[in-house]
């Protein structure tokens, strides 16, 4: 792992590491983190907890650089891990949607569980509570990734639900584009089924400790629909404390992020003061 000066106006470090599933591409298998550092009124980096934030589909990952920025404000080391081919992983504007998405979506859970052990060797980071905040897209890996060996303290899933195949399959705009580009690398009907089962959060969602995780979900989201929503909340075992609906769809559910900020600080702050 290597620490150095970011390379563009994100963040105050970057963090860089090897994936730990290897495409083949050099430069997409370098993954690279964005960490906004919590920092004292005389520019001093003070000890915190920390947060992985896993972006959304955009390519300019606008809602996860919010998320980032948003939370570090609150107190956190926040650090927006670039999924493969965004970012600095990207070698060109065209190159990710030219790759085979499921394929990519695979190594985003396994470089996610990877940065979870990355950012607890960091001396400014309290590693006693390090948690998980996913959008939309980053939503279903942060799903998948945390269920896996269940090492973050804590899951905040915005934006995100159950059974893959049928999202991708009936869902509007963003999934409709997803669709659109499988569509073009041969992948419909059975064979589209059976590659997105590979990734599927509902798979392993059981295994995640329901008192960690929260849900956030769009009332009238026509991308995630409520019924994929409840999926996912039915398979982890939330309690309706822990699923937070609002009257918002997968768009407009911005306006409600000051509030789901505000109650991630809360939810952190309990689990980080329950470990000491």
């Amino acid at each position: 792992m290597t620490v150095r000066a970011p390379q563009t106006k994100h963040g105050d470090r970057l963090v860089q590491f090897s994936s730990a599933v290897p495409s083949g591409d050099d430069q997409n298998d370098i993954v690279s983190m964005e960490w906004s550092m919590v920092k004292d009124e005389g520019g001093t980096v003070q000890k915190a907890p920390a947060v992985v934030v896993v972006h959304e589909s955009g390519s300019s990952m606008e809602v996860g650089r919010l998320f980032a920025g948003s939370l570090r404000h609150l107190g956190f080391h926040t650090f927006m891990i670039q999924m493969p081919y965004y970012g600095l992983r990207r070698s060109n504007s065209r190159q990710r949607h030219e790759v085979d998405q499921v394929t990519a979506m695979r190594q985003a859970v396994a470089d996610v569980r990877r940065a979870r052990d990355a950012v607890a060797v960091l001396p400014e980071v309290d590693s006693r509570t390090i948690t998980l905040q996913g959008t939309s897209l980053g939503g279903f890996v942060s799903t998948t990734a945390a269920s896996l060996d269940g090492k973050y303290d804590g899951v905040f899933l915005m934006l995100a639900g159950g059974d893959l195949y049928d999202i991708v399959q009936n869902g509007k705009k963003d999934a409709a584009k997803a669709r659109e580009r499988l569509a073009r690398q041969g992948l419909t009907g059975e064979k589209l089924k059976a590659v997105t089962m590979s990734v599927e959060p509902t798979r392993v969602a059981h295994r995640l400790n329901p008192s960690r995780v929260w849900l956030y979900s769009g009332m009238f989201d026509t991308v995630v629909p409520p019924k994929n929503a409840d999926l996912l909340a039915a398979t982890v075992g939330l309690e309706k404390s822990h699923h937070v609906k609002m009257p918002a769809n997968h768009y407009s559910g911005v306006v409600f992020l000051p509030m789901v900020f505000t109650h991630i600080q809360q939810e952190i702050n309990a689990i980080h003061a329950g470990s000491k």
